[in-house]
């Protein structure tokens, strides 16, 4: 199966590890009810990591550093989740750009793939907010109207909805039914992907 690949830039190990944990726990209740995925998330290799941190790093616009990922990964190597600090070039891009990224953003063609294939978290310390934007990597959408910020599913906590992080989502990982399903068919698709050695588009 295609790997989803984490990693963090401009932050410290501390950071790293708390990044590590939040997805190994997010794995361990994508394994249980209602999703019954399982599925593992890989930290980023060093070698790739550092010419990442050195695009994020130089970049002044956002596009920029969004080909640098591509040509450094690879379309075999992605999607990605990034964690980085929120006074970050490239965050602060993000943020401007999209005015309901407050605490992160994913990026990619949805009319062209099912999915994102890169996604930026720059909330710190709050695994709800990784789990958010990592569910996107694996074809969850937003339950929220753009314009309005409510709420547009069934579920009253659902993680895909928008959310203060500082508000919680409670226990577990709560997902709709709608966004449970668009998950169970982007895995079942990656799985056949890789069995075929089908290519991986991007946009």
């Amino acid at each position: 199966m295609r790997n989803t690949y984490y990693c963090c830039l401009g932050l410290n190990r501390r950071h790293g590890q708390s990044l590590r944990r939040s997805m190994d726990e997010l794995s361990r209740f994508m394994a249980q009810p209602p999703l019954e995925e399982p599925y593992r998330f890989v930290e980023l290799a060093d070698d790739k990591r550092e010419k990442i941190q050195d695009a994020f790093d130089h970049c002044t616009k956002l596009d920029d550093f969004l080909g640098k990922v591509v040509v450094t990964m690879t379309t075999d190597m992605l999607p990605l989740l990034i964690l980085c600090p929120p006074e970050s070039t490239i965050a602060q891009l993000a943020r401007k750009r999209e005015r309901t990224a407050c605490w992160g953003a994913s990026f990619g063609d949805r009319d062209e793939c099912s999915c994102y294939w890169l996604s930026l978290v720059y909330h710190l310390n709050d695994k709800h907010t990784i789990w958010h934007e990592a569910l996107h990597l694996l074809g969850a959408d937003d339950c929220y109207d753009k314009e309005t910020k409510e709420r547009t599913c069934e579920l009253p906590n659902c993680i895909m909805q928008f959310e203060d992080p500082k508000q919680g989502y409670g226990q577990g990982l709560p997902l709709c039914q709608a966004n449970i399903e668009r998950v169970k068919k982007h895995i079942a698709e990656m799985r056949k992907d890789h069995s075929s050695d089908a290519p991986h588009r991007l946009q």
